[in-house]
C-alpha cells in the first residue's frame, strides 16, 4: 500500500462521520445557498482535461446556528447530485 492510498483510506475512515453530519446540518438549514465551479480533472476515468465540478452548499446567512459549507465533487452538472443531495429536504435552495 502507497501512502497515498494509506491518506485516502485514513480521510475516508476518520473524517467520513464528520462530513456526513456537516452535510446533515446543512440540510437542516431553512434556506440554503449552492452553486458549482468548473474544474479539469487530469484523471478521472475520462479524457484529459474534460470538465469536472465542484459544488459548494452552504447555510443561509439568517440560520441561528454555527454556519457550515460543503464542497462536494461531482463529474458532471448534472441535477442528480442535487436530487440526491437534497432528497427530502424541506426548504428553500437559492441556486446561483
Amino acid at each position: 500500500m502507497t501512502i497515498n492510498n494509506w491518506v485516502l483510506y485514513g480521510a475516508n475512515i476518520v473524517l467520513r462521520p464528520i462530513y456526513d453530519h456537516l452535510c446533515n446540518r446543512a440540510k437542516m438549514c431553512p434556506y440554503n445557498h449552492c452553486d458549482e465551479t468548473m474544474l479539469q480533472v487530469i484523471l478521472d476515468g475520462r479524457a484529459p482535461g474534460s470538465k469536472s465540478y465542484v459544488w459548494v452548499h452552504s447555510t443561509g446567512m439568517l440560520y441561528p446556528g454555527n454556519k457550515v459549507t460543503v464542497y462536494i465533487y461531482e463529474p458532471t452538472r448534472g441535477t442528480r447530485h442535487l436530487r440526491e443531495f437534497y432528497i427530502n429536504y424541506e426548504g428553500t435552495i437559492h441556486a446561483f
